[in-house]
């Protein structure tokens, strides 16, 4: 991004999170900002976003080791208001990843309430942050989506010793996306035709994990013009193992081959495709 989209998200949270700070009377009751799980897990292609959330967390942290009321409230998706809400594509593709557990408006009231009563007792620095219910592995597992790599990071460690909260989840539920993509390929005719289903495979796919609309993925283009960095490409790497049955090394996801061309890499190596070896044979009989 440029640095005049960088500052755009980051000055308002920045700039206004510390005006408030410097302004306000100090003995005010309560100093609730409204940040995001993003500065927690990321969020990607928004890294100008996640950095403002991530100053708010910091500044709440400040005003309590000064004595000062505040708190930094990390939500995730509120599911009846707001941009979500009102961007069904947005939501779907939210849920699909399994991104930010939901928490409703009424949730959300009740949360600020409580942070806004002038009775809280004063916070200590480990209250200065409240964060919302996080998505966990175990639940991701159970219901098919690819872990995200930044899932593996120390910091989540605890995450995985959770049990998950939804409880048992359908086993071919889970399984129908790669049982899908595997019957295409098993049943392909060409190899044209399984690297036209892995094409238009890794580009749902590609705009699962950035949360963008499918038709903004060109496929001519490879996967690092869209902002892919390397955590994002280990997990498309364990995608194409478990989905299209290829082993795709990182930094041929990360290279210059466009999508279509990585296609036909991963059709000659798919476990799923039977037909390119008999293709392969009839070509060399002509």
């Amino acid at each position: 991004m440029s640095l005049e989209q960088w500052q755009a998200a980051l000055g308002p949270k920045l700039l206004g999170s510390w005006n408030l700070h410097e302004l306000l009377p100090q003995d005010i009751d309560f100093f609730v900002m409204l940040s995001s799980q993003a500065g927690i897990v990321g969020a990607y292609g928004q890294s100008n976003y996640t950095a403002g959330n991530t100053y708010q967390d910091e500044l709440a942290a400040h005003r309590v080791r000064h004595n000062l009321k505040a708190v930094s409230l990390d939500l995730g998706v509120v599911g009846s208001v707001g941009y979500v809400a009102t961007n069904p594509h947005v939501q779907a593709m939210m849920r699909q990843r399994a991104l930010s557990a939901e928490i409703t408006e009424e949730d959300l009231l009740a949360l600020i309430g409580y942070y806004c009563n002038p009775r809280h007792p004063p916070e200590d620095l480990s209250k200065a942050q409240a964060i919302t219910a996080i998505p966990l592995p175990a639940d991701l597992k159970a219901t098919g989506i690819v872990e995200r790599a930044d899932l593996a990071r120390p910091l989540f460690s605890h995450l995985h010793t959770i049990m998950p909260a939804s409880g048992a989840v359908s086993q071919s539920e889970a399984a129908t996306t790669t049982i899908s993509i595997s019957s295409l390929l098993q049943s392909s005719k060409s190899t044209d035709e399984s690297s036209d289903i892995i094409t238009d495979a890794i580009r749902h796919q590609l705009a699962s994990l950035i949360v963008v609309d499918v038709d903004h993925i060109n496929a001519n283009k490879p996967i690092h013009t869209y902002g892919v960095d390397s955590l994002v490409a280990v997990e498309m790497r364990n995608w194409f193992a478990k989905v299209v049955g290829a082993d795709v090394a990182v930094f041929e996801i990360l290279g210059n081959v466009s999508m279509s061309g990585l296609a036909k890499v991963c059709t000659e190596r798919s476990r799923f495709v039977s037909v390119k070896e008999s293709l392969q044979d009839t070509e060399v009989v002509k």
